[in-house]
Order: C-alpha cells, then sequence, then structure tokens
C-alpha cells in the first residue's frame, strides 16, 4: 500500500500530494497505536510458535501478536483514502483487507489480531480526518 501510495505521489494521479502524506500520517498514527497497545496488553503467542509450523514470511517476528501492526498502518492509510475519495478509496480498502488476510494465511496473525488493527486504522483515520478538516488543517 505504501508502495503504491509513493507511486500516486509520484505521478501525481488520484489524490493531492496532501492527501497522500495526510493518509501516510494516518497509517503512522494507526501503527503507533498498535505499538502502544502491544505493550499495554500482555503478550499473545503467535499461530506459528502455536502450532509448529514457521511462518510464511521473509523476518520472524518475536513481538506480541494483537493488534496487527500491518494492518493498522494498511487500514489507516486506506480509511482516510476512502473519507476522501471512496472509489479509489475502496481500492485501498480492498488492498488493506489483503494484507489482513495475508497475515492470517502466513501464520504470524489470528483473525482477533486483524480486526484489532483494522479498528485501530479506522480510529486512526477518524482522528487524523477530525484534526484535519474540523479543527484546521495542520498540514496546508
Amino acid at each position: 500500500i505504501v508502495v503504491v501510495l509513493v507511486i500516486l505521489f509520484i505521478k501525481k494521479c488520484c489524490f493531492s500530494r496532501k492527501e497522500i502524506i495526510v493518509a501516510l500520517l494516518s497509517g503512522v498514527l494507526a501503527w503507533v497505536l498498535a505499538l502502544i497497545v502491544k505493550d499495554l496488553i500482555p503478550s499473545s503467542v503467535r499461530p506459528f510458535k502455536l502450532n509448529g509450523f514457521p511462518p510464511l514470511t521473509i523476518t520472524i517476528p518475536a513481538d506480541s501478536s494483537f493488534p496487527s501492526g500491518h494492518t493498522a498502518l494498511s487500514f489507516g492509510i486506506a480509511s482516510y483514502l476512502w473519507l476522501i475519495n471512496r472509489k479509489y478509496g475502496f481500492l485501498f480498502i480492498l488492498l488493506a483487507a489483503f494484507v489482513g488476510i495475508g497475515s492470517i494465511l502466513s501464520l504470524v496473525h489470528y483473525p482477533i489480531d486483524v480486526i484489532g488493527g483494522l479498528i485501530l486504522g479506522i480510529f486512526s483515520a477518524l482522528l487524523i480526518d477530525f484534526l484535519q478538516t474540523r479543527k484546521g488543517n495542520f498540514i496546508k
């Protein structure tokens, strides 16, 4: 999702550069919130550790599985873009859903981890949208 945003930023397509920067900010906020929640909630064992199969990922995550940081990041970006433009935003929502489903299929997260990431992502997008549009544009 981030790579697609960088390409759109360079090509000046579908979204303004400002909207892309704010969307990235929304995703980063969701990621940070996911890290904070991981520290606050007792460690949850990842599926690959529980069932003995190696994860289908390049790296092996060692932190808690709840919530999914990648899903939070993806839905933070996608949800903000959906608020800006429903048509193109929906495509990003689909990409974010693939990120969440992929993390389940790769044995890195449980469905509840992905749902937690999704909620954090949507919350971040709504908060950033509120701050950006209703409290004055903090990014001009």
